[in-house]
């Protein structure tokens, strides 16, 4: 997985480490709103899935790469 260098704010939860997702692909997607600002996701699969999910999104890019660190591996 990458390691993004970023601010990180407080995180009011802590997550355990068996607590995190499991993953075999994790990508941040950027898509273009209308209000043409960049809105940042989370695409990612579990591990044994066929099925990708979309979400973890936010405005701020700095939320997405702290719940991509704090809820997944």
């Amino acid at each position: 997985m990458c390691k993004c260098e970023y601010n990180k704010i407080d995180v009011i939860e802590v997550i355990q480490e068996t607590d995190k997702i499991k993953v075999d692909k994790l990508c941040i997607v950027a898509n273009i709103t209308n209000q043409k600002k960049p809105y940042y996701s989370l695409l990612y699969r579990e591990i044994g899935s066929n099925e990708e999910y979309l979400g973890y999104g936010s405005y701020n890019l700095t939320y997405v790469l702290i719940w991509k660190e704090q809820y997944f591996e």
